[in-house]
């Protein structure tokens, strides 16, 4: 083995480069064998703690995004809720304006009864009204007024009205003197329409406090020709708008709305007329409202709603998407920091 050795090193001397370039090769060989471990563990290093900043990110975002998502579903949820209220007001207000036709019918049925009799006695009025009161029970009385000449000027003077034991003393009433029930009877003689006045504070008797509604339709004779001829009379109809906004008789459960009704006629201030209390209505931003034509006058009806219509809509929804949104997030942060 020691001549093998010298051998080694005199092929060498003779040639003194080629020792020198093998030695370097050895060592770059070597090198690159012990840093690409290193090179590798640097890295895996620098995405461990990127992965580590990525998990605290998110950790620290997750509930702001969660809250958003929870907000974001509560509020597509009342849109829902309150889409539901109109529609709730919208089925009532047809019911009201529906029985306001019914008011109207009942006048326009008097009317033909008075077109079909050269006079109407007092008990065939009474049959003919007790009738139609029993059809329909909010109405609180109907009346017939006829048209007299007095001096230089014509006058509506009530001449039957029932129910007659309540408002026996209004008959020979004279209804012009009055500023709100002269107006709807000039212009339901003009329009031959039923014509509401304005509301008015207490029943024909006095005796309450209530908001009424008057509604009149102007009855004229008949000519040969079918056509309508000099004015004789009118024929009237009162109600209690409270009966008017009232929950239906027919209504299963709890009131779901608070309903408010207000006369916006043009020209004249605003009035309210009536008002539904129901002690279970809350403060809530939900609310709506509807304008409608009853009997030549604008209204607004306007609603709130109650607590039993918020219950029956509650919903947990919204609270359930953003803890779903925490968790996702939550976890998505937990994997990263197992990762890293």
């Amino acid at each position: 083995m020691g001549v093998s050795g010298c051998l080694v090193v005199k092929r060498d001397a003779d040639h003194p480069l080629a020792l020198s370039n093998t030695g370097s090769f050895g060592a770059a060989a070597l090198g690159d064998e012990t840093s690409a471990p290193r090179s590798r563990s640097r890295r895996l290093a620098r995405l461990a703690r990127l992965w580590s900043l990525l998990a605290v990110v998110i950790i620290a975002v997750g509930p702001i995004v969660a809250w958003a998502a929870w907000q974001g579903a509560e509020r597509a949820h009342e849109r829902e809720v309150s889409a539901e209220f109109e529609k709730v007001l919208h089925d009532r207000t047809q019911r009201i304006q529906a029985q306001i036709m019914s008011y109207r019918e009942v006048l326009f049925s008097l009317h033909g009864l008075y077109d079909s009799s050269e006079e109407v006695e007092p008990g065939e009025f009474g049959i003919f009204t007790r009738q139609a009161r029993g059809r329909h029970p909010c109405i609180d009385a109907v009346a017939w007024a006829r048209l007299e000449e007095r001096g230089d000027h014509e006058v509506h003077r009530l001449t039957f009205i029932e129910p007659r034991q309540r408002y026996a003393h209004l008959v020979r009433l004279e209804l012009g003197h009055s500023e709100l029930v002269r107006p709807a009877l000039e212009r339901s003689q003009r329009e031959l329409e039923p014509v509401l006045t304005a509301p008015l504070v207490g029943d024909l008797s006095g005796h309450s406090t209530s908001s009424y509604g008057l509604m009149v339709l102007g009855v004229h004779k008949l000519t040969s020709g079918g056509g309508r001829g000099d004015a004789v009379g009118a024929v009237l109809l009162s109600f209690r708008f409270d009966d008017l906004i009232a929950p239906p008789k027919d209504a299963k459960g709890p009131s779901w709305m608070r309903l408010a009704l207000f006369d916006i006629t043009p020209g004249e201030s605003s009035e309210l007329a009536a008002i539904h209390e129901d002690p279970t209505h809350v403060a809530t931003d939900i609310s709506a409202q509807r304008e409608l034509d009853i009997a030549g006058r604008r209204w607004r009806l306007s609603a709130l709603p109650t607590r039993h219509f918020l219950s029956e809509h509650e919903s947990h929804e919204p609270l359930m998407i953003g803890a779903a949104t925490l968790l996702v997030w939550e976890l998505l942060a937990g994997l990263l920091l197992a990762l890293s």
